[in-house]
């Protein structure tokens, strides 16, 4: 997907626009990964279903390489914390 968003922002016909990318973790689409998104998944996987929710977004870990593995759980929840750890976010 970032290689994606990167030839479009450098191709001729496209880079007029503003194309920016998708944010892992980032479940509310704010352009941020932080407490938000992190209590957001938490209300998700309590049944709670919180509006705006991008379960996309939500898939951060689980899978072989480390990466998506297409199921929303608690693996994924741990994966949003360590992105907002890693960043500095709050």
């Amino acid at each position: 997907m970032e290689s994606s968003v990167s030839a479009y922002q450098t191709a001729d016909v496209w880079k007029q626009f503003n194309i920016v990318g998708v944010l892992k973790g980032d479940v509310n689409k704010d352009h941020l990964v932080n407490v938000t998104d992190f209590l957001m998944l938490a209300n998700e996987l309590l049944g709670l279903s919180p509006k705006g929710l991008c379960h996309p977004l939500a898939d951060v870990a689980g899978g072989a390489n480390g990466g998506p593995d297409g199921k929303i759980n608690i693996i994924d929840w741990i994966g949003i914390s360590n992105i907002i750890l890693n960043s500095g976010s709050e």
